[in-house]
């Protein structure tokens, strides 16, 4: 493929990362409050696999010229120059917002186990009790 086809061809599918990333990175600014209010996080995370994805697809199909463009001697197009950073910077936030996510499901886990224990030893508690008072009753004449 030529220079100027390579330029096209990368220009429009960083331009279709771009708009993935920053669709996953939308998903993602929602995904702590989610997690906060005990919510099903599920979904959220299934869109942003689907974009991310479509990025790797995206990766797949660019490789070639994508390797031409980076090991090119002449001087870089502006224009992908700008595509690259912007992708940088988008990758970089979506982690951070990933991360902030993450921290907030551990927390969110941290507070709830304690309460799930306890209610857990309570719903035994119950059981053996029902078993005495069942043992109790089944023995009692009157």
């Amino acid at each position: 493929m030529s220079p100027s086809g390579d330029t096209a061809t990368l220009r429009a599918a960083l331009q279709d990362e771009i708009e993935h990333y920053e669709r996953a990175l939308q998903i993602a600014e929602g995904l702590p409050g989610v997690v906060e209010q005990g919510q099903d996080a599920q979904p959220h995370l299934r869109s942003i696999l689907t974009d991310l994805n479509a990025i790797v697809q995206i990766e797949q199909r660019i490789a070639e010229p994508k390797q031409r463009w980076l090991q090119s001697t002449g001087e870089p197009s502006p224009e992908l120059e700008g595509y690259r950073t912007r992708l940088i910077t988008l990758i970089g936030q979506l982690q951070e917002r990933l991360g902030r996510a993450e921290r907030q499901a551990s927390l969110r886990q941290s507070q709830l186990l304690p309460k799930l224990d306890s209610l857990l030893r309570a719903q035994r508690m119950r059981q053996a009790y029902g078993a005495v008072f069942n043992q109790t009753a089944d023995h009692d004449p009157g």
